[in-house]
């Protein structure tokens, strides 16, 4: 619903304000954004595109509504178009099982081949090289009986949960669809989103409300009593420090926050303002956006913290922050009693670390064994002992098969992992662990999965981390070491290069919501028998983040805004709407808001929106929306802003132009006015009333056509076709809304068709001769001209020296700069030379190109190289 309800932004008393970012959208104007299209169009190296997700559409609407913007569906060329549209799907995708259409269909007159319905004539052919996009088998040939009017013909983008790629539906399924048109076109194109500069006429100035560039993040605050040479006293803090930045004109200021009970006996939750002059303690520090807090305690420092940005239009919220208090103790000095096992039997040595505490807290393990000879402690290398297995999700060391070389004094180092950082800060070096080894001949009889096995590390897997599923087995392993395999429960495969650690060992960089599942670990032995297979399910737990930020709104006084926003987690989020640091609804309840124009839908985890029927001036502000689950929140903010504006044409007036005989071009008609104007804009020329007619896109060509010769684009702007020299005078657009009326006038001048007076022939001379290709122009005086020559469809590039008239010395390639400039002349020609020339002709206004082919006479010589480059093509 939101995006096409964007599209009807100028012409409906309706409008929504979810379209893509803008340039002050979302903090935009600091990120490096690719520029060339309008505003709720997004732009790639070629191309504009826009994706509409909601509402849905048959593929008839969908081609209408892509016209009506100014543009097609989707065609794709390559790859690398595919890959930028599977990178905006998934980005602005909040439904993976929806559908889009494009303009592909099966080839009625050729099944099964398929063709671009919106394409040129040349391109109309799905290229070879895409039918790898298919995320489901296309029809072949034997499949036409059983094809009819009914049968799915349409190519369509789908998610396999894999992958974006290529799917069949019908025409008149109700989809979304994803409209293009190529970037030198977009002055065609509708405007479907303003931003924030809309209406300001000071473009180096502009003003905005604030917004989050940094927002604040859990501390890790841990308690060490270690004096271990292993522990770096360095890493034991003694102050927390959170963070915001924020950018705004005027700059934003800063207030922090915190929420909590009061004391250990309330059960209400209270939220105060942090004022560093008023807290006797003095632990609180506030410089800027950072907010410090010196020795912390749980007992009085458990709260959540959140920082707040304000200037003269109101203010924005953080996500929440929180102090995760943790502590570990260290090992006792002396050694621990001997494990005393027999050879070829299984065991472990436990790392039984001293005393953790602290939610989410995560433990790193590893092994040391001393060196009897040097009394050195040495790494335990599991990958050079396969029956040795380092275990982080139980914290032992286990022997598949103990062995005489496997006695000695183990010791065990305890590192800690904190959640918001992979990397291990702190080691804890546990007493020395006997392991004394009984000579037996007797091998294990029973190959099993030890228990609490599989196991998962760490305990509470966060999306985006590391995690690792293990298995360990007992066994006999003198015929050869175990073999571990894996599967899942639901049948998906895993990818191999996951797999470590001689195979007991899925580990995961940063870890999917789509890995979450139950893992099923095999085990057999050298001598094909199979343990019982054991299973364990790996479950992710995640913080909230958003599928659909809030953003900026432009919206005309009187119409409806409709903000919105989603947000994911696990578990699922719950979202709550503020306006500055006050939650709307305790605005509406205290009537502050006006109940009977806000509409809103929060605290579930659906998408949370806020509708504000017949906006006024006093709407405006600063917005934010907040998800939180149990393990934390983000925010999302942006600035609505109501606007009055009679039109007016400061930032696009009508310059001055040209155009030439025979040609087309388009004169620029962008007012800014709120509402837009009535009945959209009209054009005059020397002040007459012109009838201007709609345009339309060739479904063969691509083309945008207009059937007269005046047309208004769907950007508001005018097109002229069929340009002759009665084209040149003053022409003048109107615009009107309630509030005001205003034109902007500018001169067409109309220059002589570009005519070419000399241009390449056909031609055959002798071989080793010099030869000119003649190419002039006749061009006004006022215009620049560039020739350029292509050989073979290839640029011919001419050094710096042409312009003095002097030859390469390895080139037979020159341009002249006097009389015969233009011309192109070739020294010893030889037969590596023959074959098609082009002379192109370039103006601001208009672009000519003649060509001849050059053939040589002579002696018999080596193979020509146009068939050389005619056969490589």
């Amino acid at each position: 619903m939101a995006l096409v309800l964007v599209i009807c932004m100028f012409l409906l008393p309706f409008v929504s304000v979810n379209g893509q970012e803008g340039a002050y959208t979302k903090c935009s104007s600091y990120r490096t954004l690719k520029q060339g299209c309008p505003g709720g169009w997004i732009a790639s190296d070629t191309d504009c595109y826009y994706f509409i997700q909601q509402p849905l559409m048959t593929l008839a609407k969908a081609q209408a509504e892509c016209q009506n913007s100014g543009g097609v569906l989707l065609r794709i060329d390559n790859l690398q178009q595919h890959y930028f549209i599977a990178d905006e799907l998934n980005r602005i995708s909040t439904n993976t099982s929806l559908q889009w259409f494009t303009s592909g269909m099966l080839d009625p007159a050729n099944f099964p081949e398929f063709v671009w319905q919106s394409a040129p004539t040349n391109l109309q052919n799905v290229a070879p090289d895409l039918y790898g996009l298919w995320i489901t088998p296309p029809p072949t040939a034997r499949d036409k009986p059983n094809f009819n009017q009914n049968s799915p013909s349409r190519l369509v983008y789908a998610f396999n949960n894999v992958r974006w790629g290529w799917d069949l539906a019908k025409a008149t399924d109700t989809l979304g669809y994803i409209c293009q048109a190529p970037k030198d076109q977009a002055e065609y194109l509708k405007t479907l989103t303003r931003t924030i500069d809309y209406g300001q006429t000071d473009m180096n100035n502009i003003m905005f409300g604030p917004c989050f560039l940094i927002q604040p993040e859990d501390q890790w605050f841990i308690t060490y009593t270690i004096t271990s040479q292993f522990f770096d006293q360095q890493d034991q803090k003694s102050s927390v420090r959170f963070e915001c930045l924020a950018v705004g004109n005027p700059n934003p200021m800063y207030r922090w926050y915190r929420t909590g009970f009061s004391n250990s006996s309330s059960t209400t939750l209270q939220r105060t303002l942090i004022d560093p002059k008023t807290m006797m303690d003095g632990r609180y520090a506030i410089v800027g956006g950072q907010l410090s807090i010196m020795n912390p305690e749980k007992s009085k420092d458990s709260f959540k913290f959140q920082c707040e940005a304000y200037n003269s239009f109101g203010s924005v919220l953080t996500q929440t922050a929180s102090i995760k208090f943790a502590s570990i103790d260290e090992y006792e000095k002396q050694s621990r009693s001997p494990i005393v096992v027999e050879a070829y039997t299984s065991t472990t040595l436990s790392c039984d670390p001293p005393n953790p505490t602290g939610a989410s807290l995560i433990l790193h393990y590893s092994f040391l064994m001393k060196n009897w000879l040097t009394n050195e402690l040495e790494p335990v290398r599991s990958e050079f002992r396969p029956g040795l297995f380092v275990s982080l999700a139980n914290g032992l060391l286990g022997f598949s098969e103990v062995t005489e070389q496997d006695k000695g004094d183990y010791v065990c180092m305890v590192s800690i992992v904190t959640p918001t950082e992979n990397n291990r800060k702190q080691s804890i070096k546990s007493p020395d662990i006997p392991l004394v080894v009984i000579q037996s001949n007797s091998p294990q009889k029973n190959l099993r999965i030890q228990d609490f096995f599989p196991a998962v590390w760490p305990k509470e897997p966060i999306r985006g981390k590391p995690a690792r599923v293990e298995c360990f087995a007992s066994g006999d392993l003198r015929r050869g070491p175990l073999v571990y395999t894996w599967s899942r429960e639901d049948g998906k495969p895993i990818d191999k290069s996951l797999i470590k650690d001689s195979g007991r060992v899925i580990e995961f960089q940063a870890v999917k919501i789509s890995d979450q599942g139950f893992y099923i670990c095999n085990v057999r032995d050298a001598n094909g028998v199979k343990a019982k297979a054991e299973k364990t399910n790996l479950s992710i737990k995640d913080r909230p983040y958003f599928l659909r930020s809030m953003m900026d709104a432009v919206v005309d006084i009187g119409s409806t805004a409709v903000l919105s926003c989603l947000a994911s987690g696990i578990p699922a989020p719950t979202h709550t709407w503020y306006k500055g640091s006050k939650t709307v609804m305790s605005l509406l309840l205290d009537g502050t808001l006006s109940s009977a124009r806000y509409n809103l839908t929060e605290g579930t985890s659906s998408e949370a929106t806020l509708m504000i029927a017949t906006a006024t001036l006093e709407d405006s502000g600063m917005f934010s929306c907040i998800a939180e689950n149990g393990h934390g929140s983000t925010a999302s903010s942006g600035e609505l802003k109501i606007l009055q504006l009679a039109p007016n044409f400061q930032k696009f007036p009508l310059f001055p132009s040209e155009a030439m005989v025979g040609g087309t071009t388009v004169l620029s008609c962008q007012p800014e006015a709120a509402p837009a104007p009535e009945g959209g804009t009209l054009w005059y020329k020397d002040n007459a009333a012109l009838s201007v007619q709609p345009t339309t896109i060739d479904s063969l060509t691509g083309k945008t056509v207009c059937q007269g010769t005046y047309c208004r684009l769907p950007s508001g702007n005018l097109f002229i076709s069929t340009i002759s020299m009665g084209s040149s005078g003053f022409y003048e657009c109107r615009a009107t809304n309630k509030f005001g009326t205003a034109s902007s006038t500018g001169l067409l001048t109309i220059v002589e068709e570009l005519k070419a007076v000399l241009q390449p022939s056909n031609r055959i001379v002798e071989k080793g001769t010099s030869t000119w290709i003649p190419c002039r122009a006749k061009v006004q005086s006022h215009l620049d001209v560039n020739y350029a020559w292509y050989y073979q469809g290839l640029e011919i590039g001419f050094d710096r020296l042409d312009l003095d008239a002097r030859r390469y010395e390895l080139s037979k390639f020159f341009r002249p700069f006097d009389r015969y400039f233009g011309s192109m002349q070739i020294t010893n020609i030889q037969y590596d030379n023959e074959g098609v020339y082009q002379c192109r002709i370039e103006t601001a206004l208009q672009t000519l190109t003649n060509e001849g082919t050059i053939l040589l006479n002579g002696p018999p010589g080596k193979f020509p190289n146009k068939y050389k480059a005619e056969s490589g093509r």
